[in-house]
């Protein structure tokens, strides 16, 4: 089952601070051959990855792969703002290169080895600060890229938001649609957050500016070759600034929607299911939810497994730090129940569940505060953290690493949006792990540094 979660981490994570030689529409052709070699002139912050002087995660669970970065880093692009991945295809991108217009560069893998493939632009906007890239989802050889500022050509209002649509025509990606809403209002950022059903070939964006910041989330499915919007969904209790639609998850018949401002930042999550239509099925709370707790600020689902993060969570011990909390439920009788609920052992970790990815049952959980990313398994019916991976540095650089993740068929992808590359400061990267026995075999190929 592939399923694309994006959560939007940019406002938490600040704490810190072969190729297509064509060019095609929606495109730009040019970059490096592989991917490895991209800013092999070295990087400001001399950062590497991992636990191990070959980079891989601390048990060994993990492998690491390969460093991304853009092959034309600037100061503060924050590359790897969002990433994506499926099978042989990882897409990272950023809504902040070329003045707020936005890119998304798309990976694959070659004989094991990962290569830059073609770089996506979006060009149907309006204005140039559409922020292209700030989400992103891949699935059925289709690459969805959220554009929450795109104006659409001709009207006067700003920011309503869009998704861009590619398809894989075998030798190049190109543009296929452009998903817009006909009554969308001004600053209602469309496109904030990105999943998609590869089974039902469902795309689900989060709105969460609209009416005042009240939310909302648009399912759009697929016949025959266009996606069409199919539904708006919105909380039966909403009121403005709950932000609804700032993290989405599907699998089969079900939506999953975080309103983290809901109650003062408190947070809140609802699930839709569809029968005929879409109807809001239930509302879970966090059982300790507090003011600012962000309650449903990230998510993850996968069969009836649903994981909620709450990263600004505080322990009653402090009132000040966010050290975060991860709170997990269990599907039974068509209602979720709290099964479990994750900490950080360490409390200075700061910000843990910050982004999430879920699949065949390995949660990985970004932990914003000391930039890991941890694993975790279920033993003996408990969730228990197996292994963890972090960038390997010379000193402690805040390089976002984590901000956002991805996880499918056995590849892990990290961005770091604030990570040095080329020597240009927070150009931005990501790091692709696999899982131990998965992928290329043998020692890191030439150009990565360590």
């Amino acid at each position: 089952m592939i399923k694309w979660i994006c959560a939007i981490t940019c406002g938490l994570i600040l704490f810190s601070a072969g190729c297509m030689t064509g060019t095609a529409p929606g495109s730009e052709g040019g970059g490096p051959d592989n991917a490895n070699n991209n800013g092999a002139g070295g990087s400001g912050d001399g950062d590497t990855t991992g636990g191990n002087a070959r980079g891989d995660s601390v048990n060994g669970l993990w492998r690491f792969d390969a460093r991304l970065e853009p092959f034309d880093p600037q100061f503060e692009d924050l590359y790897g703002d969002s990433v994506a991945a499926s099978d042989t295809t990882v897409l990272v991108g950023t809504g902040f290169k070329n003045a707020l217009s936005g890119i998304v560069d798309i990976f694959i893998t070659v004989g094991g080895e990962w290569r830059f493939d073609q770089r996506l632009v979006g060009g149907d906007a309006r204005f140039p600060e559409q922020n292209f890239g700030g989400a992103v989802a891949v699935g059925n050889n289709m690459a969805f890229v959220g554009a929450s500022k795109f104006s659409i050509e001709g009207s006067f209002a700003i920011q309503t938001g869009a998704v861009y649509v590619f398809e894989n025509l075998g030798t190049e990606w190109r543009q296929a649609q452009l998903l817009t809403v006909p009554d969308a209002e001004d600053f209602e950022l469309i496109g904030s957050a990105l999943a998609f059903e590869s089974n039902q070939s469902r795309l689900v964006a989060g709105a969460p500016g609209r009416d005042r910041n009240q939310g909302a989330a648009y399912v759009f499915a697929r016949s025959g070759a266009q996606f069409s919007q199919q539904a708006r969904l919105q909380a039966s209790d909403g009121i403005n600034f709950e932000d609804f639609g700032a993290a989405v998850a599907t699998e089969n018949q079900t939506v999953i929607i975080g309103a983290p401002g809901q109650n003062f930042g408190t947070g809140a999550v609802y699930v839709f299911e569809r029968d005929v239509d879409w109807v809001e099925a239930q509302k879970i709370l966090a059982p300790d939810g507090d003011r600012t707790d962000k309650f449903g600020q990230a998510l993850a689902l996968e069969g009836n497994t649903l994981v909620i993060a709450a990263p600004s969570n505080k322990r009653p011990q402090d009132d000040l730090l966010q050290a975060g909390a991860v709170y997990i439920y269990s599907r039974s009788d068509g209602s979720w129940q709290l099964q479990q609920t994750l900490v950080p052992n360490d409390d200075l970790a700061g910000l843990f569940g910050l982004s999430l990815a879920l699949e065949d049952g390995t949660l990985a959980i970004t932990a914003g505060g000391n930039q890991q990313v941890l694993f975790y398994e279920q033993q003996d019916g408990a969730w228990t953290q197996v292994d963890f991976v972090e960038p390997q540095r010379e000193s402690f650089v805040l390089d976002s690493f984590g901000n956002a993740i991805a996880l499918n068929g056995g590849t892990l992808v990290v961005g770091a949006r604030s990570a040095d590359a080329g020597g240009s400061r927070a150009a931005g990267a990501a790091f692709i792990y696999s899982r131990s026995g998965d992928g290329a075999s043998g020692p890191p190929p030439d150009g990565v540094r360590f």
